[in-house]
């Protein structure tokens, strides 16, 4: 074969693969381009299902995942009084409208336990900048330690602004449910020194029990760290890369 004629061969045979590759992207591929695509509506709700149905989610760890699907845009890490952490969940966003969200839920060694579609949007209204500051650490001393002795105490929203040395960003809901009205009330800190990071408790009170000004005496049922990018977009990374 004439030398002009191998290089012609070299060049077909290594632009070709690439060529049809960028035509007919992997459902990883699409997945991970699909919010960052020129076009203003995107969706990947197409590419989940064609991932969804050639991997199964629950078993694998964190790590894996994360390895498949990219960073979430949304992590809650779930916390329990001196047990430590006890689960997470993370949340990616699936379309431009940002309508619906893919939840996995995780236990405390990382492995997912559960996957769903979500209605609602992936986003924390509360998380923004008017939440009061705390420092990791003091969050590290005191509520996400892990303490048997402190297994299964009690804890309201008084004794917690105490630990932390300062109230939080409190907001107030309603909902019906078991044919009576509750109070639904989170108590959200940002954490100094951690972009788009938050402590957020969360608790419930039957509404005609509700006393205006009480926040001290409240209790609460579930806190959690959360880690949210902007948008619950993560900065775009190539597959390639991974």
């Amino acid at each position: 074969m004439r030398p002009w004629n191998s290089l012609l061969a070299a060049l077909i045979f290594t632009t070709i693969p690439w060529a049809v590759a960028a035509d007919n992207p992997s459902p990883r591929e699409s997945w991970l381009r699909a919010p960052y695509a020129q076009a203003k509506a995107w969706s990947r709700e197409a590419s989940l299902s064609r991932l969804a149905s050639a991997t199964k989610f629950i078993g694998m760890t964190r790590q894996q995942l994360i390895e498949l699907l990219g960073e979430p845009g949304f992590a809650d890490e779930e916390y329990e009084l001196g047990a430590g952490r006890t689960g997470r969940i993370d949340s990616y966003r699936l379309s431009s409208k940002n309508d619906r969200s893919f939840r996995i839920d995780y236990d405390s060694g990382d492995r997912a336990t559960g996957d769903m579609i979500e209605e609602g949007p992936c986003r924390c209204a509360d998380c923004n900048s008017q939440a009061p500051s705390v420092p990791l650490k003091v969050l590290n001393m005191t509520i996400l330690k892990k303490d048997t002795a402190r297994v299964g105490q009690s804890l309201t929203i008084g004794r917690l602004e105490s630990l932390l040395g300062q109230s939080g960003k409190i907001s107030l809901s309603q909902q019906t449910a078991g044919g009576q009205v509750w109070m639904d009330y989170d108590d959200t800190w940002s954490i100094a020194g951690s972009e788009h990071r938050f402590l957020m408790v969360s608790g419930h009170r039957p509404a005609r029990d509700w006393q205006i000004g009480d926040n001290a005496g409240l209790p609460v049922y579930s806190y959690s760290v959360i880690s949210m990018a902007p948008g619950c977009l993560p900065p775009p990374s190539n597959p390639a890369t991974h």
